[in-house]
């Protein structure tokens, strides 16, 4: 079961997940990141420090939802990924195609960044 809280943090809709992105957990992740759209909320960071297990098709629903945000020129910010997620995004050749940072500040300062 997946938990998704959801935090504004100025223009950035930091989500923190907690759980298990697997197939029930894939389609909790896309609710909360469709909603975020609905609102107009296209810069979303994705907090995975209490995600405990990413299954395959958590992954692809990552790759959906990041997908969805760009065609609103929007992003999707990875943040304290765990050895195993990240290993899994890297086997599925998805590694390079998230920004990925230590922490969820992080992460919303990468979007300040890229304003400045």
């Amino acid at each position: 079961m997946l938990r998704v809280e959801r935090l504004e943090i100025g223009a950035v809709t930091a989500l923190r997940a907690a759980g298990e992105i697997d197939g029930e957990g894939a389609n909790a992740l896309r609710s909360a990141v469709e909603t975020c759209v609905a609102d107009g909320r296209y810069h979303l960071s994705l907090d995975m420090s209490k995600v405990e297990y990413l299954s395959c098709m958590g992954a692809g629903a990552m790759l959906e939802c990041l997908s969805l945000l760009q065609r609103y020129h929007g992003d999707l910010k990875i943040a304290a990924l765990n050895i195993q997620s990240r290993r899994l995004l890297s086997t599925m050749g998805l590694g390079h195609v998230f920004e990925s940072y230590e922490s969820e500040t992080s992460a919303v300062n990468g979007y300040k960044q890229e304003a400045a």
